[in-house]
């Protein structure tokens, strides 16, 4: 048995001077479904006009942006190896953050502090996608590489020089044939043609005066023809033994860049979320504003309340603007839209509240 909260049509008006402070209110109470200005059923919104969006919005955006890349650098450092069996039955403990709530001023010069001092944090950001970017191009040019390992030649070779033109690729052992016959032809006898085949692929060196090459270029594209660039010099085998050497100093430079990012997670991880909370609080009481009218001194909200909240919510309101504030409370009439369903259920059963909202919240009457 699921006990839906009886609704509230309600509406609020207070003095401009106490919006602020009035939206802050009911932010921090949490009990009100605000009905935008815009909207149509919206009882007001043909007397009042519309409150712009509040240009500190802005700010909080490209704050958020800011603070979540770092959020976002964070999450690539890997979790401890443990046994999944421990791991499961002695989860990490999670550590609250403290979040207070602040002026704008004060939270935007936090946040610029606290940018001032992480500036660390993305040039690892950036050293570590440099380091991943570099390590991709290992494995394709030691891939490269191990295709040409039969061929046994100076790899510096490839590419064009004054006189010769010098290529590799890959081709579909069942495509090669026919493109065996096309750069043969295209090349009109003076093309020397290198070939390997290998697990139903057939590796190729191409060798050709660099002035007939424009003869057979349009074979030597995807996606039959699949380029080979092994970006290095020599033979094979000290060519696999260089790149082999430049994996093993990148990924030990990305070790230490990890230790030094969960070391600064560990000092910066807690002031970025509660960073990043306060703004989205700040963000939400600013998008508030948005949703009510206003006159030359008066601001008007409209929304659903449940009916045992009203009460407390009305004397947070009258706490917050000394007074300034009036509150009009009904149950909803014919011509009003469904009111939202909320739940009024004792604590034993809210966790079982998903049950019904796994797909959709019942209807109001429901």
């Amino acid at each position: 048995m699921f006990y839906p909260a009886e609704m509230k049509r309600v509406a609020i008006g207070f003095h401009s001077t106490f919006s602020d402070v009035a939206i802050r209110g009911l932010h921090e109470e949490g009990v009100m479904q605000m009905i935008p200005i815009r909207d149509d059923a919206n009882s007001v919104r043909d007397i009042l006009e519309p409150i712009l969006r509040p240009r500190i919005l802005e700010q909080i955006s490209g704050y958020s942006v800011r603070i979540d890349r770092i959020l976002e650098v964070f999450r690539q450092i890997p979790p401890d190896s443990a046994n999944p069996v421990t791991a499961f039955l002695s989860p990490p403990e999670i550590i609250p953050v403290a979040v207070r709530r602040k002026i704008p001023e004060e939270l935007f010069s936090d946040i610029d502090t606290f940018l001032g001092k992480t500036g660390r944090i993305i040039e690892i950001r950036n050293d570590l996608n440099r380091i991943g970017e570099d390590l991709q191009g290992i494995q394709t040019a030691t891939g490269a590489i191990e295709a040409l390992s039969p061929f046994d030649f100076d790899l510096s070779a490839l590419g064009d020089s004054e006189y010769l033109s010098v290529c590799a690729g890959r081709i579909d052992a069942a495509k090669y044939p026919e493109f065996a016959r096309d750069v043969r032809e295209g090349g009109a006898g003076e093309l020397v043609v290198y070939e390997h085949e290998s697990g139903g692929f057939v590796v190729v060196v191409l060798v050709l005066p660099r002035t007939r090459k424009p003869l057979i270029e349009r074979y030597l594209r995807p996606p039959r023809f699949q380029p080979l660039d092994p970006s290095s010099s020599g033979l094979p085998e000290d060519a696999l033994a260089g790149k082999k050497d430049e994996e093993a100093l990148l990924t030990r430079e990305r070790e230490n860049l990890l230790v030094e990012l969960k070391s600064l997670e560990t000092a910066w991880g807690p002031s970025a979320r509660a960073l990043r909370e306060e703004l989205l609080m700040l963000k939400e009481e600013q998008e508030g504003l948005t949703a009510c009218g206003k006159s030359s001194n008066l601001t008007v909200v409209e929304g659903w309340v449940p009916a045992g909240k009203v009460a407390g919510m009305e004397q947070r309101l009258a706490d917050t603007s000394d007074g300034h504030v009036f509150v009009h409370a009904r149950n909803p009439g014919e011509d009003d839209p469904e009111p939202p369903t909320e739940y009024q259920n004792p604590g034993w059963l809210k966790p079982f509240e998903v049950l019904t909202t796994t797909f959709a919240r019942p209807h109001y009457d429901e």
